[in-house]
């Protein structure tokens, strides 16, 4: 410190008021203060600016003039306004007053050395990162780094170890000696640089008595430091190495900016190694991809015999190297792209694809690291004309002393679009095929099974996977069923050769049961000759079923029409043998009556006449009472109506309503008088007139059973019965 005092009071004053500091005071006149100034410098001035003759002003304008950093206070009357604003235009930093006062002047002097040594940090941080960012070696970059904290911080020895493992660290700086490079260290003879990468905050400890140096202190030198510092260097919470201080004496003191200082630097220090490490490597893989460009190229000539070749093939050709940068382009790849060849070999291969391609190059590059060479890749490339190709490429090692790769691109976008669409009808015809209701079976010429689809699995019983390729075709049909199928494929009877319209026919199931199906088949010919068959089958179980009831519905109908036919009949047809029936009885009756004296013979003949028709009037009876129509055998396969079994049971009478013997009390007696005048009249007793149609004279057809009939004669009746009437 410098002490610029003319007129002796300010050294004393001085020099009560630090008592106990360690600052080195050095006292002289304003005029012995420019040549101390001229030779030395100063951390701290002080400068009595009282004397008005410029001779203090003098003083700090040297100081500013030789040394912009050194802290200048000035002491100054208080009210010596004009002085204090002298002092201030000549480059004074603060100024105090007198009298002085102890408390005040140190305050003073410590606020100026901290604004100093942040001013001194700053320049050197500064300084720092424009070394850290040059294009020195990292070696003397390192270097001056450790030098620049043992200089401001005043270390005796300040190093950079940077850590390999948890055990392990390589100095690879030191501020004692430049040539210090990659110094093994065993960090376990170290627990402080241990400690501080384990918590990664900066440690402070003193050597002699710090409890964690107890196990290594023993191999500690007497002559060693007394203090260390470590810093963590540490990049995204990793550590990568420590910076190192030791003093030789004790430092209790260390002031709080100068461990922000250091870890400033360490922070810094972290960030330049990460930098030059991926700087190092990108200079590492740009001298080998130099070295390798230069190499392919020049091993290119090799190819320079086939320069005729590439230029005339129909193919397009590249020739790249294994990180994708383009080398050589055949004109066929230049149609194909719109490019030039001169623009196609200034592009890498991925500026060559569509965007949702790149990342398919990025693995067939990888692939060529590795030494493998992908054949027949499809790849979509950037066309004339804003189009989109398909290419395939086919990669080879021909020019694998040269580093490159010769890829063969074929274009094959039409075969695509063909083939895609092909995909797409044959997704859309297993569709069909797969969600149609009937069964399709395929089978090549030997039975083998081509195709079954699902629903011939659920009409069949069979699993797809059980009958696939197996010559199962005829287990199918019932025997020979197959075969008259194919053979009438073959006829042009049935539709044409190789079709067979549609067609009734049984199938067998798995488990043994004949299901009705209606069928259709054909052929699949290829150059003319017949390849395989295929049927399609509809299940005709549920309509054989509705056939079925409808053919009984139908017989049953039948049946019922016919008993009611019967039945008709039969009423009709009794009905109208009743009428005649009745007047056949009557008329039998009344010429017994007049014939009362007949000849033995002719009575036995009415009786048989009269007995043979009340049979014909039972028969009558029972053809009324048919209600259903049921018949038996009669003379070899003939049958007839059984009357019997085809009637209706009899009523409580034992007799029905449909044919009753006729009432003859109804008709007129005959008197003596009514025969003579008969005589006379030469006519014959009268009778009922029976016409053509069974009916009498004058009288309804249709009378009912048991109705009597009117007289022939008058039309008149008699009142009261006789006795023997029936």
């Amino acid at each position: 410190m410098l002490v610029v005092d003319d007129r002796a009071l300010l050294g004393p004053a001085i020099g009560e008021a630090l008592e106990g500091w360690t600052h080195q005071a050095e006292v002289a006149s304003a005029r012995d203060a420019l040549e101390l100034v001229r030779r030395h410098r100063f951390d701290l001035a002080l400068v009595d600016v009282t004397p008005s003759d410029g001779a203090p002003e003098a003083v700090i304008r040297a100081l500013r003039a030789g040394d912009s950093e050194t802290a200048i206070l000035v002491v100054a009357a208080l009210d010596d306004h004009e002085s204090i604003r002298r002092a201030y235009e000549a480059g004074a930093d603060d100024f105090v007053c007198w009298p002085l006062r102890d408390v005040e002047l140190r305050l003073r002097i410590r606020a100026l050395e901290k604004l100093k040594r942040s001013a001194d940090h700053g320049q050197v941080m500064l300084g720092l990162t424009r070394t850290l960012s040059s294009s020195l070696r990292f070696e003397e970059i390192l270097f001056e780094v450790v030098r620049c904290i043992a200089e401001v911080v005043r270390v005796d020895r300040c190093s950079i170890v940077l850590t390999s493992d948890s055990q392990r660290g390589y100095v690879v700086a030191s501020s004692e000696d430049p040539a210090v490079r990659d110094l093994p260290l065993d960090l376990t003879k170290y627990p402080e640089v241990l400690k501080a990468l384990g918590d990664g905050q900066p440690l402070v400890i003193d050597v002699g008595t710090d409890p964690l140096l107890d196990e290594v202190r023993p191999h500690i030198p007497p002559d060693g430091p007394a203090t260390s510092a470590i810093f963590p260097i540490s990049h995204e919470s990793r550590p990568m190495g420590v910076l190192f201080l030791r003093f030789a004496a004790r430092r209790e003191d260390l002031a709080e900016h100068d461990l922000e200082f250091c870890q400033t630097v360490a922070n810094a220090t972290a960030i330049s190694l990460r930098n030059a490490r991926i700087v190092s490597a990108l200079e590492d893989e740009h001298a080998r991809v130099t070295l390798e460009r230069s190499e392919a190229e020049r091993k290119l000539e090799v190819l320079s015999h086939y320069v005729d070749f590439f230029e005339s093939s129909a193919d397009g050709m590249l020739v790249v190297e294994r990180a994708g940068r383009v080398l050589y382009a055949n004109p066929r790849i230049a149609a194909l792209t719109g490019l030039s060849v001169d623009e196609i070999r200034t592009r890498d291969l991925s500026a060559l694809v569509v965007e949702e391609e790149v990342p398919v190059v990025a693995r067939l590059l990888e692939e060529f690291g590795r030494g493998n060479y992908p054949k027949e890749v499809d790849l979509r490339w950037k066309g004339a004309g804003g189009s989109q190709l398909v290419l395939e490429l086919s990669a080879s090692s021909t020019v694998r002393l040269a580093q490159g790769v010769l890829l063969v691109l074929r274009d094959v976008t039409a075969a695509r679009a063909t083939a895609a669409e092909l995909r797409r009808t044959t997704e859309f015809l297993e569709g069909l095929i797969n969600q149609s209701v009937d069964a399709i079976i395929a089978a090549d010429m030997n039975g083998g099974i081509l195709l079954f689809n699902p629903a011939a699995e659920r009409i069949l019983g069979y699993s797809a996977k059980d009958v696939l390729g197996r010559p199962m075709i005829e287990q199918f049909y019932p025997p020979g069923v197959a075969r008259q199928i194919m053979r009438k494929l073959r006829s042009d009877e049935f539709g044409g050769q190789g079709r067979l319209e549609q067609t009734r026919a049984v199938i067998v199931a798995e488990d043994g049961a004949e299901v009705p199906i209606s069928m259709t088949a054909g052929m699949i010919f290829e150059d003319g000759e017949a390849r395989a068959t295929f049927g399609i089958f509809t299940d005709m179980r549920r309509l054989v079923e509705v056939e079925n009831d409808l053919a009984r519905t139908r017989l049953e109908l039948m049946e019922r029409e016919r008993q009611a036919i019967a039945a008709q009949l039969a009423g009709a047809t009794a009905h109208e043998l009743n009428q005649p029936l009745t007047f056949v009885m009557a008329s039998v009756e009344l010429l017994r009556r007049k014939l009362r004296s007949m000849p033995p013979d002719c009575d036995d003949i009415v009786e048989t006449i009269m007995a043979e028709t009340d049979r014909m009037a039972q028969i009558v009876r029972k053809i009324g009472r048919i209600t259903h129509y049921e018949t038996k055998a009669y003379v070899g396969s003939t049958r007839i109506l059984d009357i019997d079994a085809a009637t209706a049971p009899v009523d409580e009478d034992g007799d029905t309503a449909m044919m009753q013997r006729p009432n003859l009390s109804a008709l007129p007696r005959r008197t003596d008088d009514d025969e003579e005048e008969d005589t006379d009249a030469g006519t014959s007793p009268a009778l009922p007139d029976v016409g053509a149609n069974g009916g009498g004279a004058g009288t309804d057809e249709h009378t009912a059973p048991g109705q009597a009939a009117p007289s022939a004669a008058s039309g008149e009746t008699e009142g009261e019965d006789r006795e023997d009437d029936p």
